[in-house]
């Protein structure tokens, strides 16, 4: 065998790459928080959510890895799990909501495909895709969720009954772009992960989380700050729609 042979073998995408879910999710406005000094407060949420993520991650176990870097936060977890779209969509919705609660708005994507995550090295097609959702589709700040793991999800709802299925089946939701993203704002309670951080709350309904949030839009007439202005004013809409959406459905039974 040549030594181009053995190598090729040696680095065989199968003996590096797992089957992996994968969330990618991003900080927006960073550069702007770090121009208020705000970095400390960014710095305990990575860093919280990297080192603590039994807490966020029930069922975590040494397959599960997590890896903050810069403003962004990398998750994955071994798709052999059938739960595994189920598990991630609810830590999207947890993360996005707990930096909403601090005024910190995120945008990322779920991905599933072959990637290799561990010790805080991560490299593979499920990463490059999670992260291109998140940088050229997802825009707002939404976590889109791709066609592969919509399938998967669709999959795993098929073994429930059809009252828990519809319960299950609103975690996902159709922009008015035809993009599909995680719905934050269905019926579910929401309750912040570390009530010890000095902003967060336990039991904090979703107008307050909303609310905070909003307090951060910016105001100005320059073209970065109209473009700032327009996530806040998606995020604003959608949540106000998911709230209709809601009572209609309420009257309907």
């Amino acid at each position: 065998m040549t030594e181009h042979a053995l190598l090729a073998d040696l680095f065989r995408d199968d003996l590096v790459y797992e089957e992996r879910c994968c969330l990618f999710l991003d900080v927006l406005g960073f550069s702007r928080l770090l121009k208020h000094s705000e970095a400390s407060v960014v710095f305990h949420m990575l860093t919280y959510f990297k080192e603590g993520k039994e807490k966020f991650f029930p069922y975590a176990d040494e397959d599960t890895q997590v890896t903050a870097f810069s403003d962004s936060i990398v998750i994955s977890i071994n798709s052999r799990e059938r739960t595994c779209i189920h598990s991630m969509i609810e830590v999207a919705t947890q993360l996005q909501k707990d930096f909403m609660q601090i005024g910190i708005l995120t945008r990322g994507g779920i991905a599933l495909g072959k990637m290799f995550h561990k010790d805080g090295i991560l490299f593979g097609p499920a990463m490059v895709e999670a992260y291109t959702l998140e940088s050229e589709i997802a825009v707002y700040p939404r976590v889109v969720v791709s066609e592969k793991a919509v399938i998967k999800y669709h999959e795993f709802l098929a073994e429930f009954t059809p009252v828990e299925n519809q319960a299950l089946a609103d975690k996902f939701r159709r922009d008015f772009d035809g993009v599909i993203h995680v719905h934050i704002f269905d019926q579910t309670a929401y309750e912040p992960l570390d009530p010890q951080f000095p902003s967060f709350e336990l039991e904090l309904d979703s107008d307050e989380v909303v609310r905070r949030v909003m307090l951060g839009r910016p105001v100005g007439d320059d073209k970065e700050t109209k473009r700032i202005q327009t996530k806040y004013d998606w995020l604003e809409s959608y949540y106000y729609q998911s709230n209709r959406d809601s009572q209609t459905q309420n009257l309907d039974v």
